[in-house]
């Protein structure tokens, strides 16, 4: 997108998505109870052989995905629709102009960005690495109507692009003070009483 304040609005689906963690502990959980049963249960039975191959082939592609998945990012549990931009009046959603005088308040959440490292815990087979659609914005209308869309940042301080913005909607009373520092990541009490002058 060429619009530096515009940025991609994400879906979320409700499907369920069978997850790599999900394949290999199964996996490994059924090999695990094969192989007891047949071995207390069941005298000279190919089964438990079957289940202990099965568990080291199961162990093997785990590795593997172990040491790909550092590099690998996360699937995508939905579809991008649309664009979330912000303009020193207004805030466009899917290219509607949502008026500033039609908004009580607008808060944001965005810490996620592409390629961020996540699913950091020991013994995890799943993707590491983010696709950055992890943001909201949570805009609640004068007629107490609240709507949160999600949306996608690709590098980890695009959102910053929209600073006049933001102290725009400060200035308006429609983001909160301790909101705007936050989303611009302006911390100390030195630097927030300095930003305070500067946008008073």
């Amino acid at each position: 997108m060429n619009n530096n304040n515009q940025f991609k609005i994400f879906k979320r689906s409700d499907k369920f998505v069978l997850t790599p963690n999900m394949v290999i502990y199964t996996s490994l959980a059924i090999c695990i109870a094969t192989g007891y049963i047949s071995d207390k249960y069941l005298e000279e039975s190919p089964i438990e052989s079957f289940a202990t191959i099965l568990g080291i082939i199961t162990t093997i592609i785990g590795v593997v995905m172990l040491f790909t998945s550092i590099k690998t990012r996360e699937a995508l549990r939905g579809e991008f629709c649309g664009a979330l931009e912000l303009e020193e009046d207004s805030i466009k959603i899917n290219y509607k102009d949502i008026m500033l005088s039609d908004i009580e308040k607008i808060d944001f959440q965005v810490s996620d960005y592409q390629d961020r490292l996540i699913n950091t815990y020991k013994g995890g087979f799943n993707p590491k690495l983010s696709n950055g659609v992890y943001n909201y914005c949570k805009i609640r209308f004068s007629n107490g109507e609240t709507i949160v869309i999600q949306f996608q940042q690709l590098h980890k301080n695009d959102f910053l692009r929209t600073r006049d913005n933001l102290i725009g909607y400060h200035k308006k009373g429609k983001l909160s003070f301790m909101r705007l520092i936050h989303i611009l990541n302006i911390e100390g009490y030195k630097n927030i009483l300095e930003f305070k002058k500067e946008i008073a």
